[in-house]
């Protein structure tokens, strides 16, 4: 062990010398990855804050290099800029009735772009960093996951009906959850981090993550991971495993749903999550203003009956599409389809050129996710920055060809 460890530890310690700066940027943005799954929502934040001093230093130091990148890469900039700007400016014609909700809103447009030039410039300026990153991400999934699963089954053993598990941190939501460990098997599976690891560690790994989907009982994630999957199996060319498993996909629906079987599997016979009364409620908020929406300082509450004549409430029109056009109109999901555009096709040249599959997994992951799921990506530190917004950053880094640095 102490073998493996050498070469990580020299790593460190190399860039420490080399600039220490970078190096805390990196131990940072590490912890920041991994408090995705147990971190409290107060505690992810600090450390996050913790970062941004550093990053205007950093930022200030390669200032020459950052315009350089921005004449060789302006829409990957602008888009994102011309997007974030015009949410912050829907504040205007917000009809915000919660105090505080401008700032919390307002400091988006800051703190967003900040944590995105800080991974960038990690990334550039640390060879391992990209690496650590996702490291640090699928560690925080595993002990996390290790820590949940028999916790899990110790406190509902004796349970009729299992309950949805529920992780820590930003995973506390089931449907986060789900999501949040989705993307740690899609990394262990598909990123060039993982392609040294003896297969052994790398199954051993993923059987933790499903578990941990099943047991959040989230179809969503299931879904959208199983996508991405497909996805990239295509990509591979690996044409008869793509076959065999929608194959075994079909067969397995058939029997589940011609048979009792349904009403023994929990995470089939859930109860309507009221999605389709959610979303007839937003269209019809998205025609009333079509154009630019109500503001993103705007909150609404979308009522809807459940088993039973019960009513709950949604707060948000769980898909971002529709979130967005909610809260910018045409104009903004414009603005997204086109950041989501080059995240898209920087994410498949990265597969191509490096062999590197993650981001496109995840950002094929996440497109799905979003058609019943998120409120919108304009959002305060949480999943959909790892998802969406830090992988934007992360391809960026490290896509070819670069400028001379």
């Amino acid at each position: 062990m102490t073998g493996r460890l050498k070469p990580i530890i020299d790593d460190a310690r190399a860039l420490y010398h080399k600039d220490k700066v970078i190096f805390a940027l990196l131990i940072l943005y590490c912890a920041i990855f991994a408090g995705f799954f147990f971190l409290p929502t107060d505690a992810h934040r600090d450390i996050f804050y913790l970062s941004l001093p550093l990053t205007l230093y950093v930022a200030f130091r390669n200032w020459a290099f950052l315009k350089q990148f921005y004449a060789a890469h302006k829409a990957a900039i602008l888009l994102p800029a011309f997007y974030l700007g015009y949410l912050a400016i829907s504040l205007f014609w917000s009809d915000t009735t919660e105090e505080g909700r401008e700032f919390d809103k307002g400091k988006i447009l800051l703190f967003l772009p900040l944590s995105m030039v800080g991974i960038f410039l990690t990334v550039k300026k640390a060879e391992i960093a990209y690496k650590w990153f996702v490291y640090a991400f699928v560690t925080g999934a595993v002990v996390s996951g290790l820590y949940l699963l028999p916790l899990h089954f110790i406190e509902n053993y004796a349970a009729l009906y299992m309950p949805r598990l529920e992780g820590l941190g930003r995973a506390e939501n089931s449907v986060m959850a789900g999501y949040l460990y989705g993307m740690a098997f899609l990394a262990v599976t598909y990123a060039k981090s993982f392609a040294k690891v003896a297969w052994k560690y790398r199954i051993a790994i993923a059987v933790v993550m499903i578990s941990v989907m099943l047991c959040s009982m989230s179809r969503g994630p299931l879904l959208a991971v199983a996508i991405a999957v497909g996805a990239m199996t295509l990509q591979k060319k690996q044409y008869r495993f793509l076959a065999g498993g929608v194959l075994a996909a079909l067969v397995a629906l058939v029997v589940i749903f011609s048979t009792g079987l349904r009403e023994q599997i929990p995470i089939i016979n859930r109860a309507d999550t009221g999605r389709p009364q959610v979303w007839a409620q937003s269209v019809e908020q998205i025609a009333e203003r079509p154009l630019f929406g109500y503001g993103v300082g705007s909150k609404f509450t979308y009522p809807y009956s459940v088993q039973g004549g019960r009513v709950e409430q949604a707060s948000h029109p769980h898909s971002f599409y529709l979130g967005t056009l909610v809260q910018g109109g045409i104009v903004s999901l414009a603005l997204l389809l086109g950041i989501m555009f080059l995240v898209a096709r920087g994410s498949w040249r990265l597969c191509k050129d490096t062999g590197d599959g993650w981001p496109f997994a995840v950002f094929v992951s996440f497109a799905t996710l979003g058609l019943y799921d998120f409120g919108g990506v304009y959002v305060n530190l949480g999943v959909v920055w790892v998802a969406f917004w830090f992988q934007h950053a992360l391809i960026m880094a490290r896509e070819k060809p670069d400028p001379v640095v």
